[in-house]
Order: C-alpha cells, then sequence, then structure tokens
C-alpha cells in the first residue's frame, strides 16, 4: 500500500525530514558497523605485534623531553656556525687559486 500524501503541508514537510534522518541514521549505523569490522580485522592482523618488556628496559630506550630538546643558547652565543662572522663581511671564493669575475 502506497503512502498517501499528507494534505497538511507541515505534515509533508515533516514526512521528508524523517525519511532524510532515516537514510542518515543508517548511513551512520553503516559507518559504524564498517568501523567496527575494520577494527577486528586489524586487531587480528597486529594482535602479534606487541612486546612486553620490564619498566627498566622501557626507560633505558625512552627518550625524554630534555634528551630530545635543547636550551636555546644566549642570543650570539652558539646558534650560529663559527664562520657566520666571516660570512657577513662577504663570502670567500671557494678555492683561492681560481681567479674571480669582477662584476
Amino acid at each position: 500500500v502506497a503512502d498517501k500524501e499528507p494534505a497538511d503541508p507541515l505534515e509533508a514537510q515533516k514526512k521528508i525530514i524523517d525519511q532524510t534522518n532515516l537514510q542518515k541514521k543508517r548511513i551512520y549505523e553503516k559507518k559504524v558497523e564498517d568501523g567496527r569490522k575494520r577494527a577486528e580485522q586489524l586487531n587480528k592482523r597486529f594482535a602479534d605485534w606487541y612486546y612486553i618488556i620490564e619498566d627498566a628496559e622501557f626507560n633505558k630506550i625512552r627518550l625524554d623531553r630534555t634528551t630530545i630538546v635543547k636550551a636555546k643558547a644566549p642570543s650570539g652565543q652558539g646558534n650560529l656556525p663559527e664562520d657566520f662572522d666571516n660570512l657577513k663581511n662577504g663570502l670567500k671564493p671557494p678555492f683561492p687559486n681560481l681567479p674571480v669575475d669582477q662584476p
């Protein structure tokens, strides 16, 4: 039996909204189910790929922030290459015996 069109325009609009919401809900539920299946596949695939190690061993290989990040030296001390002062006065030719073209 086909649904008859409601006489009230608000009822017709409500019916369209309900159908749209139902369709969106089905799409959402399918995505959730696909995500669960994918998670299950990945868990099966990688379940054997983990290791349990002692805390002491973990601390030996763990890099903490102080190991990775070094404090910035005060301005003008150690941030630039040693030859930077020479660069400020102009670049020197890489090969001293070669003639340098003058502009």
